[in-house]
């Protein structure tokens, strides 16, 4: 499935949100304010979005032979379904940037409460990349990460779902969460 402006630029795309987890492409985005979502649907390995692709390479690593090519004739019904306001939908992940903090000192955040799914909890630096990932803490098994907050006294952290190890979005799950922040001075 992909996500086309006016002049039919693809702008986005998803083959599988991700692979073998029941869910079907999900796009997710602003509407435009024309109010006009251009869509289109497609089978796998046609990348172009024309219909043109006949065939994909499928590699399997413990085949005897690969790749192999197998044909793109898939045809059938399928349902679009289009979200409109604020969903919760699964691989959600969500940002957060504690600031005013005082550089030098500790900082923990921690998992208060779940609902019924488990919750990976990521440090980032201001560039985007993974500092550090929570662990289960003595808390009952609840997610917690800690570390010394940086000169420019802000954390960014990312929430995700347990099995998201790479914080991408890859997970099924949603729900409820309650993080719990405490900062003390180093000692």
């Amino acid at each position: 499935m992909g996500r086309f402006d006016d002049n039919g630029n693809l702008l986005d795309f998803d083959d599988d949100s991700s692979p073998f987890d029941g869910l079907a492409p999900a796009i997710r985005g602003r509407i435009p304010d024309n109010g006009t979502l251009h869509l289109k649907i497609s089978g796998i390995g046609d990348d172009n979005f024309d219909g043109l692709q006949e065939y994909y390479e499928y590699y399997c690593e413990d085949c005897p032979e690969t790749p192999e090519l197998f044909p793109h004739y898939e045809e059938g019904n399928y349902r679009l379904a289009v979200l409109v306001g604020d969903a919760e939908l699964p691989g959600d992940i969500d940002f957060f940037t504690l600031s005013g903090l005082t550089p030098g000192d500790v900082f923990t955040v921690s998992e208060s409460f779940s609902s019924y799914f488990g919750i990976r909890i990521g440090w980032l630096a201001n560039n985007g990349s993974v500092i550090a990932l929570s662990n289960y803490s003595d808390l009952e098994g609840r997610e917690q990460i800690a570390g010394i907050v940086p000169p420019d006294g802000q954390v960014n952290l990312v929430v995700s779902g347990y099995d998201d190890v790479d914080l991408r979005g890859r997970h099924a799950a949603s729900g409820d969460y309650l993080l719990t922040v405490e900062t003390r001075a180093a000692e």
